[in-house]
């Protein structure tokens, strides 16, 4: 019979054995207890869950959860394949939270939400939790918490925003290829000091891969990133955060359909192989200070519809619609606007800019590449702040680009001054655009120009000085370009044969002004009226010196204004004086300059040759003389007195006119080596005017 003592001794093992026991199923339970808890947390606010295994380890805090589903009455999903969480059990007896490793992977949730309202994740409202623990938790201390290391895999979200009458605004998916950390962050909170910042602190790097957001209503990705590596961020607060460097590769922005870019084959509206930003500051969360931003490989596809409408203007609206973003129901006022200070942005690489233009017909088409842009002292604070700049690029296949200057990013209307040079570019790229303007087709030609560009918030006043090289027109609309026939007086084509100089250049000036802002403002109606306002004074200014007739109105065509001074005979003479000769020399070197430039020559007898040729009265002509105030009232009171001439009168006036053509033309000819051909003889004609015997010289 056992003793007193071993009774007790084995109540106490009992005792112990159904503590252990206890202890070991509690333990046991605390996965399934924990399973059973959360799935009937989400079955109480309609949501349907599973959850494969939870894995609790209290002694070395590891916590494992596999196999996590949820789906609300919306369906609504949540998943997630694993997450393990290494938990500082120490650290908890300090009142402090200390999370050594954090990974999750295969992790899917949905995010809704309706305009003005808050986020649901999956199909719950967690704003009414959040509620519930800030009131019975006023009071107390939350606990600092300390993350070492974060990581995830394959994690994918997606944000619908609705109307309030149920209308899809906006349906975009966001997935992160992986996520991994160097270095760690922790949360505080005081209180007492009033931290509106969050209180968190962060000394770290961390590496993101394959990133994207996807349009889901157009079934197109809007950026795609390769790799975002972030080095050196130092948190001190949301309001002082420090960056090293940031690189990020393989940028893609805005994805085409197979039909926007059928032309070029560009997949994408821009893409960057690489972008560099070292030394970033954001103060108070709006202040952005940034030293060097370095883009490489940047290859940007820009199109226009028929309509003017940029290709993708339809996405950025829809992407960027009021309507679209989150209004919330505690703060309204308008935040502080963002500014940004830039030292130097630069663009490098083998850059390009592909254009396509479905404005014009043909669609204009053009690309240019091997681009190059230094853009220094961005300060976005200071409207007036001037950034220089620095542009370079290849234009079609030899054409050269470069242009300097200064430009006002941030003024309320376009300022800048530009100066700059284009070279080699092929014209007839451009046939489409002159075709729209001037109705005439780019059959050839390149052209270089010199080029001073200056906008003053919004008026435009520059000067654009063109050589074309080869440059030949021909009609594409020969009903139009009648119009443009009768403003210039001579065909277009006609009129540039006037200004081409024998290697076959074209100089021309256009200045170009007005308020580009202005509704009334178009460039094509601005250019047109231009070139030909400028072909006209081109043609006017060069011809001038060689004796063109001047007129005293700025209203005139080139039919009536390309007059030369006629060579001038005495009366029944043929022979040219010296100054007759000095005046054809000239002539002779404008034909030169100009080969694609004919006279016609037409020769004139008058009066005066009739009077001395057939000697008329003597006495008539003193009476004619005594009752004029000159010779050429003279001239005239006897032509009126005369009688017709005869017909063999005229026949040999009209042979002394067609000798003083010939005359101008052989000495032309044989004097100055210009081919006859160029020199066109007209029907010569006998004239009862008054003015002296001549040769006409018109072009």
């Amino acid at each position: 019979m056992p003793t007193k003592l071993q009774r007790w001794l084995y109540w106490l093992t009992g005792v112990l054995a159904g503590i252990v026991i206890l202890f070991v199923t509690s333990i046991a339970l605390i996965p399934a207890t924990t399973i059973w808890l959360a799935t009937g947390w989400l079955e109480d606010r309609g949501v349907h869950s599973s959850i494969e295994d939870v894995s609790i380890n209290l002694f070395n805090g590891q916590v494992r959860v596999s196999g996590f589903q949820a789906i609300g009455p919306n369906k609504k999903k949540i998943n997630l394949s694993e997450l393990f969480v290494f938990l500082n059990i120490k650290d908890l007896f300090d009142h402090k939270i200390t999370i050594e490793k954090v990974e999750f992977s295969d992790f899917y949730i949905d995010v809704h939400q309706e305009t003005g309202k808050t986020l649901r994740f999956g199909d719950i409202d967690f704003s009414q939790i959040t509620d519930k623990q800030s009131t019975t938790d006023q009071d107390s201390t939350p606990w600092p918490v300390i993350i070492k290391d974060i990581g995830f895999r394959n994690f994918k979200t997606c944000y619908q925003l609705y109307s309030h009458e149920g209308k899809s605004l906006y349906n975009n998916c966001l997935a992160l290829g992986s996520f991994s950390v160097d270095g760690q962050s922790s949360y505080i909170i005081d209180k007492k000091a009033g931290q509106k910042d969050l209180g968190l602190l962060a000394n770290l790097s961390f590496v993101l891969k394959n990133i994207t957001l996807h349009d889901n209503p157009d079934d197109a990705d809007v950026v795609t990133i390769g790799t975002m590596k972030v080095n050196g961020l130092t948190l001190n607060g949301l309001n002082n955060i420090d960056v090293e460097s940031i690189n990020i590769n393989d940028l893609a922005v805005l994805e085409l359909k197979s039909s926007d870019s059928a032309t070029l084959n560009n997949k994408h509206v821009a893409s960057v192989n690489s972008i560099a930003v070292t030394d970033l500051s954001i103060l108070h969360t709006n202040n952005y200070l940034i030293s060097d931003i370095a883009i490489d490989g940047l290859n940007t596809y820009l199109f226009r519809k028929k309509d003017g409408e940029l290709g993708f203007s339809e996405r950025i609206k829809k992407l960027f619609h009021p309507e679209t973003v989150h209004q919330s129901k505690i703060d309204t006022t308008e935040p502080d606007p963002a500014i940004f200070k830039i030292n130097n942005l630069s663009i490098q690489g083998d850059s390009k800019i592909a254009i396509k233009d479905d404005r014009v017909t043909p669609s204009y088409v053009g690309v240019a590449r091997d681009i190059s842009l230094q853009l220094s002292q961005i300060d976005s604070s200071d409207i007036n702040n001037k950034s220089p700049i620095l542009l370079s690029a290849i234009a079609g296949e030899h054409g050269k680009i470069n242009f300097n200057g200064e430009i006002v990013l941030f003024a309320k209307r376009p300022t800048g001054n530009l100066k700059g040079s284009i070279q080699g570019v092929n014209a007839a790229d451009f046939s489409a655009y002159l075709s729209d303007a001037l109705h005439h087709n780019i059959k050839s030609g390149y052209m270089d120009a010199d080029i001073a560009l200056a906008v003053d918030q919004g008026k435009l006043d520059s000067t654009f000085n063109f050589i074309f090289h080869k440059f030949y027109l021909e009609e594409s609309d020969q009903g139009t370009s009648k119009e443009y026939t009768e403003k210039l007086g001579i065909p277009l084509t006609q009129a540039l044969k006037l200004l081409r100089n024998k290697d076959g250049s074209i100089y021309l000036k256009l200045p170009v002004t007005g308020d580009i802002e202005s509704p009334e403002f178009s460039f094509k109606n601005t250019i047109n009226k231009v070139i030909l306002d400028s072909i006209k004074y081109a043609v006017i200014n060069y011809y001038t010196p060689f004796g063109i007739v001047t007129l005293g109105t700025k209203v005139f065509n080139l039919a009536t204004a390309l007059r030369f001074e006629p060579i001038k005979f005495e009366a029944a003479d043929t022979e040219l004086d010296s100054s007759d000769t000095g005046q054809l020399d000239k002539l002779a070197i404008l034909l030169n300059e100009r080969p694609g430039v004919h006279l016609i020559l037409c020769g004139q007898s008058t009066i005066a040759d009739r009077i001395t040729i057939f000697s008329i009265d003597s006495a008539l002509m003193d009476k004619a003389r005594k009752s004029a105030a000159d010779e050429k009232t003279a001239i005239t009171a006897i032509a009126n007195l005369l009688p017709a001439a005869s017909q063999s009168e005229i026949t040999q006036l009209v042979n002394l006119a067609i000798q003083r053509g010939k005359n101008v033309r052989d000495y032309l000819s044989k004097n100055n080596g210009i081919d006859p051909s160029r020199l066109i003889m007209c029907n010569p004609t006998y004239t009862n005017d008054t003015q002296a015997p001549r040769v006409e010289i018109s072009i």
